[in-house]
């Protein structure tokens, strides 16, 4: 079912995505991207100490944007379980110990799979609002560079959600995986420049990052609640007949990187499609 869960922690008149509606992606158009970005417990008190910036009434100018995403990138980096840029908080027992004898539990500070879903909306909306060609490129870049982070903390935070936890909450890992599946069809949007970068993609280029991006995100299941939830091969397998990716991966393969013209500079390409044959299969 690609249709969005009800309930969770998010607010749901920007996070409106469905999957089976082509409008609904015109939500977020008539928000404004400083009250979304004021809105996330990462910068929320960086904006608050900018009064200029706070107090504004237009959008933020690119050149206070590039900043931002520069902060999130770092801490996805360095704390990607969220313990720094969260607004709440939960200590989670791990299996790992760091002594070689005696009964030791170690806990480890884990955030809220809902702030990260937040973040990655946030993100999914700078996407749509500069990926048209008149769109800032560097905004574009580290836009997508955050999400790469943010793959590896989607993978840690939800790692340590467990069924059996008192304040279990699937709804929380459905937000997630929206949140993902709201940036998977802002990057295959043909009204935007994301899908075109990868025509040609050299080492180091946009088109690279997005192809990245791509097999991150089909290697991990991140649009999928459920194989975010699985814990052993046999459950992420069991999920993979009704997957979003499943349904969804001819627009992969009429990316211009796939056409018979695209000269192949880079690996992430041959990356990009041993990821969905191994996840999903191919689709007749």
């Amino acid at each position: 079912d690609d249709s969005m869960p009800a309930g969770g922690g998010l607010d749901y008149s920007f996070f409106s995505h469905s999957q089976a509606d082509s409008n609904a992606n015109q939500t977020h158009e008539k928000s404004d991207v400083r009250d979304i970005f004021s809105s996330l417990p990462l910068i929320k008190s960086i904006l608050e100490r900018n009064e200029s910036i706070t107090n504004s009434t237009s959008v933020l100018d690119d050149s206070k944007i590039e900043p931002y995403l520069q902060i999130i990138s770092a801490c996805a980096e360095v704390y990607p379980r969220g313990e720094c840029w969260s607004s709440s908080n939960k200590w989670h027992r791990t299996n790992y110990t760091p002594f070689e004898v005696g009964d030791v539990v170690t806990y480890c500070n884990a955030c809220n799979p809902t702030d990260l879903a937040s973040i990655i909306y946030c993100l999914s909306i700078l996407l749509d609002r500069y990926g048209n060609a008149d769109g800032n490129i560097m905004i574009q870049n580290w836009t997508i560079v955050c999400l790469l982070k943010l793959t590896e903390a989607t993978h840690i935070v939800c790692k340590y959600q467990e069924v059996n936890d008192d304040d279990f909450n699937l709804n929380q890992l459905n937000e997630v995986a929206v949140a993902w599946q709201c940036v998977w069809n802002k990057l295959l949007d043909s009204d935007r420049r994301y899908h075109a970068y990868t025509m040609n993609a050299s080492p180091s280029s946009t088109g690279e990052l997005v192809l990245m991006l791509f097999t991150e995100i089909v290697r991990g299941g991140l649009t999928e609640a459920k194989i975010l939830l699985a814990s052993d091969t046999a459950s992420i397998g069991h999920v993979q007949k009704s997957s979003f990716l499943r349904k969804h991966q001819e627009k992969i393969w009429n990316l211009p990187a796939f056409s018979s013209g695209s000269e192949l500079e880079t690996s992430a390409t041959f990356e990009l499609a041993t990821a969905i044959i191994h996840q999903c299969g191919l689709v007749e």
